[in-house]
């Protein structure tokens, strides 16, 4: 059912991209983010071994249309790939209260580096005040891509981060604002927080761009 909604999605796209509104614009962007995620497991859980993420900058790239509805509002529809992860420490000595027999492996840790790519499709509204900008709404998000290596992993890594190909649909907010430079280039920058939980955890990313409007 997942799968068949985001098919549906990347169906109906093009043709918000090539409707025959006159005041549509087309373009491309690109630029840096720096992505992280939220551990949401309950601590008390006996399977869960709380790990402490740190944010990674990746990358993204894509096009755009622009549809005015008039001079302030226009709706802006998005295609991007983006590389996004983040670095993880799992310490097992917060295991001590699950194990009674203390040894040397509970006061362990490993790191784990998560490489993540991702097709993403976020639909704005755009208000537009002079050279200003401010946008806000939704994206949808899937992952064709994941990695996580481990550095000296230890006992039950594996419960809280794994290679897997499931749970690979996000559902996100974006909001941000931007800065037109001229009629070719803007500047933007943009916050998206998946509402998504996969595998217990939710995507914060923040975003910093450069646009080409084509025509």
């Amino acid at each position: 059912m997942k799968k068949n909604l985001f098919i549906g999605l990347l169906t109906i796209f093009p043709l918000i991209l090539f409707s025959q509104n006159k005041n549509i614009h087309f373009g491309i962007k690109a630029g840096m983010n720096y992505s992280n995620y939220i551990d949401n497991i309950d601590l008390n859980l006996f399977t869960h071994i709380p790990a402490y993420y740190n944010g990674k900058i990746g990358f993204y790239i894509g096009a755009y249309s622009n549809i005015g509805i008039n001079k302030l509002i226009s709706i802006k529809p998005e295609l991007l790939i983006s590389k996004t992860g983040s670095k993880a420490t799992i310490e097992f000595k917060d295991l001590r209260n699950i194990y009674t027999n203390q040894d040397k492996v509970v006061y362990q840790e490993t790191k784990a580096v998560i490489n993540e790519y991702n097709v993403l499709i976020p639909i704005l509204l755009n208000i537009n005040l002079n050279k200003y900008f401010f946008e806000i709404g939704p994206q949808f998000g899937y992952t064709f891509s994941r990695n996580i290596s481990y550095k000296h992993a230890p006992i039950n890594s594996q419960l809280i981060l794994k290679n897997s190909s499931s749970e690979n649909l996000e559902f996100a907010g974006a909001i941000g604002f931007g800065y037109k430079i001229s009629e070719l280039y803007q500047i933007d920058i943009r916050y998206s927080y998946g509402f998504t939980k996969r595998q217990q955890l939710n995507s914060s990313i923040l975003n910093f761009g450069l646009s080409y409007n084509l025509y």
